[in-house]
């Protein structure tokens, strides 16, 4: 029995949301890495990696925040078990 469900529901919604950034601008980051050494940098090229790696950065940091949550939800029970 988990005894924060919230806590645990949002932490899994959290993951998904995360999961799901990283996995859609993962390859957008590689396949601009590789544009860019075949081509001059311009600065639409730059201006959207940057945003891309921040988004990306974004979505590890949503991700690390749901398994927290996620967690820390569980963590409780555990606990709680332990000491009885």
């Amino acid at each position: 029995m988990i005894v924060k469900p919230a806590h645990v529901f949002a932490g899994l919604i959290l993951i998904i949301i995360g999961s799901l950034i990283i996995v859609y601008d993962y390859p957008q980051l590689e396949y601009l890495k590789n544009v860019e050494e075949q081509i001059t940098e311009s600065t639409d090229t730059i201006g959207l990696q940057g945003r891309l790696q921040i988004e990306f950065t974004v979505g590890i940091t949503i991700l690390i925040a749901g398994i927290i949550l996620a967690g820390y939800g569980m963590l409780k029970k555990i606990k709680d078990s332990l000491v009885k």
